[in-house]
């Protein structure tokens, strides 16, 4: 069937999504305290896949990467994304996601780390990219949606992901604090790229 962000109001902040883990095609956050959500959207043989990992096998680590706009104040409707870089964990295949679940990473600024991309200059007029940004990222559910059955490249058959979790995030030189983190998506293999380098 076909795929649509549900944005569910979280009941003590309605301007983010309630954390849940039903596939919602939906993430949200505070940017210093203004609000942040993913942009999720679909069209004729089209979908903005606004959550979504690479994985570098050279270098034996994985990206996240989360895709989204503000909802409210003065950058309202300007992209903002943010990357997890996390090192020595490969996925090799789709169903490798699945060693994340209950799985949290602490984000040092070095090792593991988030790079924010305000390209569009919706938080300072001087900079595209903060880089090394600290704090966490947990997979609280990694569970197959048994109901669907897809194809691989390769012929073999598999279940699409529910992936849920929460993040927090400082960027301790720009003080950009990101709160109250949340994403939950269902994803195919579509939503993993392999990369050589």
């Amino acid at each position: 069937g076909c795929l649509e962000e549900n944005f569910i109001p979280d009941p003590t902040d309605p301007r983010l999504p309630k954390y849940s883990e039903d596939g919602n095609q939906v993430g949200g956050a505070l940017v210093n305290d203004v609000a942040w959500k993913t942009d999720f959207r679909t069209g004729f043989n089209y979908v903005n896949r606004c959550f979504y990992f690479t994985n570098y096998s050279s270098s034996d680590s994985i990206t996240i990467h989360l895709d989204g706009i503000f909802i409210e104040g003065r950058s309202k409707d300007r992209p903002l994304s943010f990357v997890i870089v996390l090192k020595n964990i490969p996925l090799l295949d789709f169903e490798d996601i699945k060693m994340l679940e209950r799985r949290s990473f602490s984000l040092d600024g070095v090792t593991n780390y988030a790079v924010l991309d305000d390209g569009f200059r919706a938080l300072q007029d001087s900079v595209d990219y903060f880089y090394g940004g600290t704090g966490a990222i947990t997979f609280t559910q990694v569970k197959p949606v048994i109901d669907l059955t897809y194809r691989k490249r390769n012929g073999e058959e598999y279940h699409p992901l529910i992936v849920a979790g929460t993040f927090t995030f400082r960027f301790d030189e720009a003080s950009i604090d990101v709160t109250m983190g949340r994403f939950d998506f269902r994803i195919t293999e579509d939503y993993i790229t392999q990369r050589k380098y």
